[in-house]
């Protein structure tokens, strides 16, 4: 470890006698121009720090403040292929950096240059959407250049590498396309725990290079994925599950990435979803058309194209598909028995969908009679409703009633009304009990006979013990038993308890006889708790509930997840700038990555110094300060609580 860190700083040295040297053979091959200062170039809103570019640059571009966007609003900056197009550094003192911190270089073009883009001692560099060529390196990350986000740039014809490292730690590239370059990316000198993900790397001399680095990733868990390289594709390696990823990795050099995907900008094209449409029953001679409009395609590479094939179908069966290649083929039934037909659509773009079947069977089944609930009465020469509307038929078969009184008291005259109607009536002219069954029957067959009781007997209380519950560990979860009833209307006593707890939990039921308990939950899991009421002669069934106590990592989880949907249904003017949209929830989504990994502290870190800081001038100061990336108090109100509350959650996590 010392040796390394003497090394370290011996190349450090050198370095910066080489950056000096460098800095002044720039200088003098091509001239600059600092923003925002010099508004010669374009101009400059001081209260959104943004720098819009308003016509082509033949000089370099020098930031030299942070906290500030530079948007090239699609020009292009030329240099002579020397130099540094667009250079955005912090400043080395003897024991201690100034970092060049929070700055946006977006929509860019870099021509002919010795560098394209160049950070050093900087943190929370934004690179998105520029376009770099000819020159001898694209971007390059040097001397403590950290936390930086590189996204959807395009990188070609460098004769060095379209991406390079050095001493840069904690950088995330996805979304780029780098092509025709000597060398797509080099990663040199302790750049480490750097994430390369969904970038397209094409026709370069050589893909990726790492020296004397460690701990770089270069593919997440799936559907994410890695990367596309043009010289590992299918002609090198299969796809036999056809999930879009080469199934063995790609290695190189210092590592690997081991969910290739199959086609350039694969993960932008997913496959589309066939829905072969509801199981049917039918009899025999009877059309039976298919159904497959239900299919979609998740980035609507429309049209989809259809193909049907009968997978399953009985013994002595001779039928084909009429069509079966569109949308609706049809098919008549020959033979009683189940036919399974497959369903296959390919989008546009000839991505194929897994397979989804649909079941059509010509077995007759008999309908299903339902008398309906049991009731109960309070008074004599009631007019009991019967109702028999929640019969079927699996087939939708015509069907008739037949209800009939199979008990009654013994002095009781009560008849039905209409014995054939769905929901008949009689009167209930004597105390005691009353059964009626019902027959329900298709043209083919009878159903089984369904009773329902009619009594003035007590009729045992319902127990209601409320909705199923989701909390965090930790928290009092209060019970409310309040719903359940008795249809003799009397009064209730309660009864709650424990049936299924966490292992190792020893929560308890505070009041456990009253409607209103609660408990506080210890462990993760699930507590499932009973309620039993009385109305002073019997008991209610047992009726249960599920509490699910989760993890403060699943629960930070779940508020980062709301928080990117929250941020992906707001209107892009609530936003600094239209790219800062992508640019805030890619930087969720890679905490969520890290929470998955259970790097805790390094997704703290994320949310706590590049998200939340994006965010908060409302919550801090009653409107949006100058580093905001959302720029109105009602959209900060929707994203910043769950935003404050996931990095709450992590901190417990982390001092636990």
């Amino acid at each position: 470890m010392c040796k390394r860190k003497k090394n370290k700083i011996f190349g450090l040295l050198f370095l910066l006698i080489f950056i000096t040297a460098l800095a002044l053979s720039d200088a003098a091959a091509v001239a600059s121009v600092s923003i925002p200062d010099d508004t010669s170039i374009g101009i400059w809103d001081g209260q959104s720090r943004i720098y819009t570019l308003t016509t082509n640059v033949n000089e370099s571009i020098i930031v030299t403040e942070s906290d500030m966007t530079l948007d090239g609003n699609d020009l292009t900056v030329t240099g002579n292929g020397t130099g540094i197009g667009v250079q955005a550094w912090g400043v080395y003192h003897t024991t201690y950096i100034t970092y060049k911190e929070y700055v946006d270089i977006i929509n860019l073009n870099v021509n002919n240059f010795a560098t394209g883009i160049d950070t050093r001692f900087s943190k929370h560099i934004n690179i998105e959407n520029n376009t770099i060529t000819n020159c001898s390196r694209g971007i390059a990350l040097s001397e403590e250049s950290h936390y930086d986000t590189i996204t959807n740039n395009n990188i070609s014809l460098s004769d060095l590498d379209g991406i390079y490292l050095n001493t840069s730690k904690n950088n995330v590239f996805s979304n780029n396309t780098v092509f025709d370059n000597s060398r797509a990316v080099y990663i040199y000198d302790y750049s480490d725990d750097n994430l390369f993900y969904n970038n397209n790397f094409i026709n370069n001399t050589t893909q990726i290079y790492t020296l004397i680095s460690e701990d770089n990733t270069f593919d997440l868990e799936a559907p994410t994925g890695g990367n596309y390289w043009s010289d590992w594709t299918l002609d090198d390696a299969n796809d036999d599950d056809n999930d879009g990823f080469l199934d063995e990795p790609y290695v190189f050099t210092g590592g690997q990435d081991n969910l290739p995907y199959a086609h350039q900008s694969g993960w932008l094209n997913q496959p589309p979803l066939a829905n072969a449409g509801p199981d049917q029953a039918i009899h025999i001679g009877v059309l039976a058309t298919l159904d497959g409009s239900a299919s979609s395609d998740p980035d609507e590479n429309y049209p989809l194209s259809y193909s049907w094939s009968i997978t399953e179908k009985p013994e002595d069966s001779n039928i084909a598909l009429i069509d079966p290649n569109t949308q609706s083929p049809m098919f008549l039934p020959d033979a009683i028995g189940d036919y399974v037909i497959s369903l296959t659509v390919t989008d546009s773009l000839g991505l194929e969908s897994e397979p989804d079947t649909v079941l059509v069977s010509t077995f007759n089944t008999p309908p299903v009679a339902d008398a309906g609930p049991d009731q109960a009465i309070i008074l004599l020469d009631t007019e009991v409703q019967l109702d028999g509307s929640a019969s079927y038929d699996n087939e939708d078969d015509p069907m008739t009633c037949l209800w009939s009184i199979t008990q009654k008291p013994e002095t009781s005259s009560a008849e039905l009304s209409d014995q054939n109607s769905v929901n008949p009536s009689f009167i209930a002219d004597v105390h005691g009990d009353y059964v009626i069954e019902l027959i329900v029957s298709d043209p083919w067959d009878s159903s089984a006979a369904d009773t329902v009781n009619v009594s003035f007997d007590n009729v045992i209380p319902v127990a209601e013990p409320g909705e199923n519950q989701s909390v965090i560990v930790g928290d009092t979860v209060y019970l409310d038993g309040s719903e359940s009833y008795d249809d003799n209307l009397d009064t209730l006593s309660y009864d709650w308890n424990f049936v299924v707890v966490p292992e190792d939990s020893t929560a308890e039921l505070n009041n456990p006889t009253s409607v209103d308990p609660n408990f506080v939950t210890d462990m993760p899991g699930e507590y499932i708790v009973s309620l039993i009421v009385n109305d002073g002669l019997e008991d209610s069934e047992p009726a249960n509930i599920s509490i699910m106590a989760i993890s403060h990592q699943d629960a930070a989880t779940a508020a980062l997840q709301d928080a990117i949907d929250a941020m992906n249904a707001l209107p892009n003017e609530n936003f600094k700038h239209r790219t800062l949209k992508r640019t805030l929830t890619k930087r969720v989504s890679l905490a969520l990555n890290m929470i998955d990994r259970e790097r805790y502290a390094i997704a703290w870190g994320i949310l706590r110094l590049t998200v939340l800081p994006r965010m908060d001038g409302c919550a801090d100061g009653g409107e949006p300060d100058r580093i905001d990336w959302i720029i109105t108090c009602e959209a900060q109100e929707q994203v910043y609580p769950l935003i404050n509350e996931a990095i709450s959650l992590l901190e417990d996590i982390l001092t636990q």
